[in-house]
């Protein structure tokens, strides 16, 4: 509501918006353009449905271009800039790690994340930040280092065990099932009465 926005930007509150998880459990979706234009810093989160950087920021762009763009015919409703902000500067911030980490400058850890341009949706950009937020997978992200250290090499993991990990995955997958399954929200039958 406009009052909690207000209450979080009188405290100086940061906020967590997951795109994905909104839709996946059918929740509503916060204005986050009213609630960024309040100053409230906004980091696009993954929480449980994925874990895909580049889902979540196309389907922020979606999702906000769905509810607030076509209605107010405003193409620039939540522009893609403002989507990389919310998944790089504005997420630091939000977890209170911008000093360390969330845009590239001298000082701060050695996060790159590299893209490969060569696919056919992304070899002529038009705009290098649009079309990254709109059309970007991570099956292009081809190196990545994090604090200076290089995790992703040539599309190759460096730091992982890809299948004991897997392995591990499979094995605890009927746990995880078992205890969220049951907690996940479904609407009601029709008919179906809260007691």
């Amino acid at each position: 509501t406009q009052r909690e926005i207000e209450l979080l930007a009188a405290s100086g509150t940061s906020l967590a918006h997951s795109p994905v998880e909104c839709q996946n459990i059918l929740n509503g979706v916060p204005p986050v353009r009213r609630i960024r234009d309040r100053g409230i810093a906004v980091g696009l989160g993954c929480d449980n449905a994925i874990n895909d950087m580049w889902e979540v920021m196309r389907t922020a762009w979606t999702v906000h271009s769905s509810l607030g763009g076509i209605p107010d015919y405003d193409a620039e409703h939540l522009p893609a800039e403002d989507i990389f902000a919310m998944a790089t500067l504005e997420a630091a911030t939000a977890v209170g790690w911008a000093d360390a980490i969330g845009s590239l400058e001298p000082g701060k850890r050695a996060d790159i994340v590299v893209v490969d341009r060569t696919a056919p949706h992304l070899c002529v950009m038009q705009h290098p930040v649009v079309d990254l937020v709109r059309y970007g997978t991570r099956a292009d992200v081809s190196d990545v280092m994090v604090d200076g250290r290089l995790l992703l090499e040539g599309g190759q993991l460096t730091t992982i065990d890809l299948p004991r990990l897997t392995e591990r995955a499979r094995e605890a997958a009927p746990r995880v099932a078992a205890a969220v399954v049951p907690r996940r929200y479904r609407p009601l039958s029709p008919g179906v009465e809260i007691t």
